[in-house]
């Protein structure tokens, strides 16, 4: 089931969305893994729960069949109603999106996650969404932290997992995340393939498009957390770059590419709070779109300018809107703290924390440091040190440098070179301030996960840039061989150009990665339990990974993983490793509300400072399970063996 599963269903409900809109298979792939996420958030939206949502793409799925059969008897002497199907669906971009399923698994076959954040919360959420069968957000949910983020990109990866059994495993997210970003390649290689030229050579060509399209995501800052982990920033970036590209190439005024258009942007504003930021981008675009339609008198009468103003909205407003109100208003009604809850009031203060004489010590800091980083510090290191405004300034002159060519389309260039520039810009200003009033005293300055953040805009520009090559190559009427030795040069600069280190990341995890010791752990705790117990974890002498790392593999019991108290590592006060310092009376009030305690790893100093909870004291060592029993007014710590 993980290998036909999803790819059956991929297929025959792209089929149905071929089949719907008349586009080509590789332009409607996107839009329908986005479009049945959105469906799937509705669904858990309005009945609680995924199933009705599941049921109903199930559903679409199994209509195509159904179509197709329709269309064969009824209209076998039609060209004009099969050209859909001919045309359309069966084009070499399906021949090579199988392919590239195919080789996606094998290449993500048993990987398993590494990295602090799949354990402390990405991981979780899926675990918690299939236990549920609703949002991760909910009261009965067992996740510590991030509850308020938006599910989008998550409710894909619940969606493989449903596809693949229903069981969850960690290759599968990645699987779900892979072909999902990859999928963004596949409208570009449906119309560079258009030519009539021999199929082998519309191949060859889409094969390397989307090879390029692979290597762009190995580039630094992303590539690393692009290949090796869940995390949604790269994707974010590349569905960042869609919308944008929607903006400046869909025709916004028909039904189908407004819906396109609305799609994409809902869908992007429920992956992550930074979608305001791209939703705002491409409102600007299409404004200034039409606009400029109008000026040139594109509309024959003012009233299918009218119209064309009201599809605009339409994408932009409607759909969108729906997202980002329904799920605020969903989080509110659960009373879940907004981590990243700004004010339009803050925006006034930013000149005066700027000066000095406004705001707190650590605001300032952060601001200064951010300008800082964006002007000096390395973003990407190969094949030489840039910072984030050395690459975007880099980038925005050798674009430039294009204009003086003859045969570039000016006016065009010009215009993506001024979003590229402006969005950049942009893009700091809304980091600097996200910095300066969401991120807390310690991450604020500190420029907490800088490089991935900043990375999500460099991502954007370079899939941007991928677009607008290859289609203006495709309106240049190059020949497909013409077209393979581009490719050829380019993949070959690309590969010079990514950091070595990138290469080797990029293994495929065809054999499965050495068991990690937490989880054969975590694996002997959960045998010792019943549901619903909950275990009080002590780790000390590390960075906390390791409470993390138990919690997730024992979900759905409840830990101390809570973000806040996570590691209790023994000793001095430590702001970044939470470490705590209590007496007896406030270690047995921590470990009350838990029904078990594991030691992970202990010291000399724990066992000097509470030995007096436990009713052997010899049992006192690493590795050892205690249940926390009552006995009058005081907490006392009982050995139990682990299961094996």
């Amino acid at each position: 089931m993980g290998l036909i599963g999803p790819l059956v269903f991929l297929v025959l409900a792209n089929g149905t969305s071929v089949a719907l809109s008349r586009r080509d298979f590789g332009h409607c792939l996107p839009i329908t893994l986005m479009g049945g996420g959105l469906v799937l958030y509705s669904s858990a939206l309005v009945f609680g729960n995924f199933e009705p949502g599941f049921c109903f793409l199930l559903l679409w799925a199994a209509s195509f069949p159904v179509i197709y059969t329709v269309k064969l008897v009824h209209f076998r002497n039609d060209h004009q109603s099969s050209f859909w199907l001919n045309q359309r669906f069966c084009t070499p971009g399906l021949l090579i999106f199988v392919t590239t399923y195919v080789g996606v698994y094998l290449y993500d076959l048993n990987r398993s996650f590494t990295n602090w954040d799949e354990f402390s919360h990405w991981g979780v959420m899926i675990k918690e969404m299939l236990r549920l069968n609703t949002f991760y957000s909910v009261d009965s949910s067992v996740l510590a932290v991030h509850k308020d983020y938006p599910p989008a990109i998550q409710i894909i990866e619940w969606l493989w997992c449903r596809l693949s059994g229903g069981c969850y495993e960690e290759a599968y997210l990645y699987r779900a995340l892979h072909i999902f970003i990859l999928s963004f390649a596949f409208p570009v290689v449906d119309t560079i393939i258009r030519h009539r030229s021999k199929l082998q050579w519309r191949i060859i060509v889409g094969f390397m498009a989307v090879v390029l399209f692979f290597i762009l995501c190995l580039s630094e800052p992303t590539g690393s957390q692009y290949f090796t982990t869940v995390y949604i920033d790269p994707a974010f970036g590349v569905l960042g770059a869609w919308c944008i590209f929607l903006a400046l190439k869909e025709d916004y005024r028909h039904g189908v590419g407004a819906t396109f258009i609305g799609i994409s942007i809902a869908f992007i504003v429920l992956s992550k709070q930074m979608g305001i930021f791209f939703w705002g981008l491409v409102v600007l675009v299409l404004i200034a779109r039409w606009s400029m339609h109008v000026k040139k008198g594109v509309y024959s009468t003012r009233r299918k300018a009218v119209q064309g103003f009201i599809f605009i909205s339409i994408g932009v407003g409607v759909f969108p809107v729906f997202a980002y109100v329904s799920w605020n208003s969903y989080i509110q009604a659960l009373a879940v703290e907004s981590q990243f809850h700004v004010s339009l009031s803050q925006l006034f203060q930013m000149p005066g924390i700027a000066a000095g004489s406004g705001g707190e010590t650590w605001q300032h800091l952060a601001m200064s440091n951010f300008i800082s980083a964006v002007l000096s510090t390395p973003i990407v290191s190969h094949p030489i040190q840039l910072s984030y405004f050395q690459l975007m300034t880099l980038i925005t002159l050798g674009l430039l440098l294009l204009l003086m060519s003859k045969k570039a389309d000016r006016r065009r260039l010009l215009f993506l070179v001024i979003l590229i520039a402006s969005g950049s810009i942009l893009y700091a200003f809304v980091m600097m301030f996200l910095y300066t009033f969401s991120f807390g005293s310690y991450e604020g300055p500190s420029l907490a996960s800088y490089s991935r953040y900043m990375g999500t805009y460099v991502i954007t520009t370079y899939v941007l840039i991928y677009y607008s090559v290859l289609t203006w190559l495709f309106k240049r009427s190059c020949s497909q061989a013409k077209l393979a030795y581009v490719f050829m040069c380019a993949l070959l600069a690309a590969v010079v150009v990514l950091p070595p280190d990138s290469l080797l990341r990029a293994k495929p995890a065809l054999f499965a990665q050495d068991v990690r010791a937490t989880q054969l752990e975590a694996n002997k705790i959960a045998g010792s339990l019943d549901s619903g117990d909950s275990v009080f974890v002590v780790s000390q002498n590390n960075t906390g990974d390791a409470v993390w790392e138990i919690a997730y593999y024992i979900n759905p019991h409840l830990t101390n993983a809570d973000g806040i108290n996570y590691n209790f590592c023994f000793g001095p006060s430590d702001e970044w490793y939470w470490n705590v310092d209590t007496d007896i009376e406030g270690f047995s009030g921590r470990i009350a509300g838990y029904d078990y305690m594991y030691l992970h790893n202990v010291d000399t100093y724990f066992i000097e400072t509470y030995h007096a909870l436990f009713d052997d004291v010899s049992s006192i060592r690493k590795g050892a399970l205690y249940e926390v029993k009552h006995e009058k007014s005081s907490i006392v710590l009982h050995e139990i063996a682990c299961s094996s």
